[in-house]
């Protein structure tokens, strides 16, 4: 079976608008912005992705090759499990609702990468937005 990384969906809210993603872990208050390739893998990592899936959907919505962005979205999707943003599943990946169609015009490649805030980390240690969220122990 394929290893995956699949959307932490427990600990993270999120939203893709115009292909861009806005990201927050309710556990510690840290929030993302991502840029459209980033999104677009975003969308589909609720069901699960490898970086070779995600790698064929960037190929279809940007101009270039999936064999040319697979280890740019490999860290990318790295990047999202160190953050606790995702977690490996052994499960196979599913399809998931919500994929941009094709563009008839592709856009020019950028690779996946977020920016990460921090100062809302102590507004949500005073006020947490879901306190049933308990912070998990290492």
């Amino acid at each position: 079976m394929t290893q995956s990384v699949i959307a932490n969906t427990d600990i993270v809210a999120s939203k893709v608008l115009d292909g861009e993603a806005i990201l927050i872990n309710l556990q510690t208050g840290v929030y993302y912005s991502f840029n459209p390739s980033a999104g677009l893998i975003w969308t589909i990592a609720s069901g699960g992705v490898t970086a070779a899936d995600a790698s064929v959907l960037i190929s279809r919505h940007f101009d270039t090759s999936a064999e040319a962005v697979v280890a740019d979205v490999q860290a990318f999707l790295d990047s999202l499990r160190s953050e606790g943003l995702a977690r490996i599943t052994e499960r196979p990946t599913q399809p998931t609702t919500g994929i941009p169609e094709t563009p008839a015009e592709k856009a020019e490649y950028c690779a996946p990468e977020f920016e990460k805030f921090t100062d809302m980390m102590e507004m949500f240690a005073l006020d947490p937005p879901l306190p049933g969220l308990a912070r998990k122990q290492d």
